[in-house]
């Protein structure tokens, strides 16, 4: 049942802390069961299991649904997680005031007739509580969130830079250099290549054990998923996902191990290169400056503008990342399509957002700039999600936001721009605390231990 996970190998950056704050211990975090992110070079193992029909892990440990989902606050260095040691003690709605139980052993009471107890009337709530639309209540911490951003409407609006033909809506480049190239996002899923039996790696080491021992794909509710689609019911119709990955040419022969594996489960499928192969599903998208490292931010500008461009309005999300990344559609897909995704896009509340408009939503790994709280970004390690409403305002916000800057933090100065609209990242941990979004290598999130010595300082 549970979500998008991502796994990297880079990124030295401060990650906000996600200890619990219960009796004032600190304890390590949870690995999510739910999504996941692997490096590239691990691909091959992925392959081979999945062909070999044993990817699938069913974890013995369940959670549950519960009606909060509490977190970080954005604004909190410290986490005011309301989740609680065990699943069936978390708080109630919005992470206000714990389920009470009863005492086990009975207690010795002066004898009283029946008849000379008289329980008191019920008092009536002044505002009674409303069910949600999709049966779900945000946290507290979440609410907060998402009340900084105003409700955006749909329809496609194009940006001046796309008039004028200037960066980054310059476009792609086909595969003799000519400008005008439209993408066919479709080719991938329509036409998967056929997946090679391989096998590498040490079956002892941790990233083994992470992918066996602690990742599920939630087959079975992709596929109940699928048939409650067919029915034609609109609640029921599955997320379409738009999702990109950006590369340079000498790096195409990584490109495999995606388009075998689950680039074919995305709706629509790109790549952001420097050449252009319909054989790869890769695009030539020109872009300000050189083409190197320290300048992955105009890269990204152009990717997200061709995006907007010319899938925007057939798509429902999305996820961007690089060449080293493994992502779990069917838990993704699923994540996205429930019933706090879908009452977030909705403002929290039923009928919360005039019809044609959805709130913006910035979904992945939350880390803090520098250690500054104030600035928390998602990390580009794991990738991160947008809604329509989220990239509209993004691509939007290019005009005037550090349109000229080079900078490898694309991941930093995405979120900067979103900022500034009142987009801030949105809490994506699981009911049990564990987070979705993975940003390194598999086993580095089986054996992290938070640092004994100045804890404070760990990255």
């Amino acid at each position: 049942q549970k979500i998008t996970t991502m796994f990297s190998d880079g990124g030295q950056r401060k990650t906000i802390s996600s200890s619990y704050t219960r009796s004032g211990k600190s304890k390590p975090k949870r690995l999510s069961r739910n999504v996941l992110r692997i490096s590239a070079f691990v691909g091959c193992i992925l392959m081979s299991s999945m062909v070999a029909g044993v990817f699938i892990i069913v974890s013995s440990t369940t959670t549950t649904d519960n009606a909060t989902s509490g977190g970080v606050n954005f604004e909190s260095k410290v986490s005011s997680s309301v989740i609680n040691e065990k699943p069936h003690q978390a708080n109630a709605v919005g992470g206000s005031g714990v389920r009470g139980s009863t005492n086990a052993k009975n207690k010795k009471t002066n004898t009283i007739t029946k008849a000379a107890v008289k329980k008191p009337d019920p008092v009536p709530l002044s505002r009674p509580i409303q069910k949600p639309k999709y049966g779900r209540t945000l946290s507290v911490d979440k609410l907060e969130i998402l009340s900084h951003a105003s409700p955006v409407n749909l329809d496609y609006e194009e940006a001046p830079s796309k008039r004028k033909e200037e960066h980054p809506h310059m476009g792609a480049l086909d595969e003799n250099d000519q400008p005008g190239y439209i993408h066919d996002e479709t080719a991938l899923r329509l036409n998967p290549p056929e997946a090679k039996d391989l096998t590498c790696g040490n079956t002892f080491d941790a990233h083994y054990k992470m992918l066996t021992q602690k990742v599920k794909v939630n087959t079975e509710g992709h596929e109940l998923a699928e048939e409650q689609a067919l029915t034609g019911d609109e609640d029921k119709r599955r997320a379409k996902i738009f999702c990109t990955v950006y590369t340079i040419e000498k790096n195409h022969d990584k490109l495999n191990s995606i388009r075998e594996t689950w680039g074919p489960k995305c709706d629509g499928f790109m790549v952001a290169s420097t050449k252009t192969d319909k054989s790869l599903n890769t695009v030539n998208l020109p872009h300000e400056g050189p083409e190197e490292y320290k300048n992955i931010w105009q890269k990204v500008r152009s990717i997200w503008s061709y995006v907007y461009d010319n899938y925007y309005e057939e798509y429902d999300w999305f996820h961007i990342g690089g060449d080293d990344l493994y992502l779990i559609v069917e838990n993704l897909r699923l994540y996205l399509e429930s019933e706090e995704i879908k009452m977030a896009a909705h403002g929290g509340k039923p009928d919360g957002v005039p019809n044609g408009m959805e709130k913006p939503l910035f979904l992945g790994r939350r880390f803090a700039e520098q250690g500054n709280m104030e600035r928390i970004f998602n990390s580009g390690g794991s990738g991160y999600t947008l809604n329509k409403a989220a990239l509209k305002t993004l691509v939007l916000s290019f005009e005037t936001c550090f349109p000229h800057m080079h900078t490898f933090a694309e991941d930093v100065m995405v979120a900067s721009c979103l900022r500034k609209n009142g987009i801030f990242p949105f809490e994506t941990k699981d009911d049990t605390g564990a987070e979705r979004y993975m940003p390194f290598q598999p086993g580095h999130h089986l054996n992290y231990r938070p640092p004994k010595v100045n804890p404070e300082s760990d990255w």
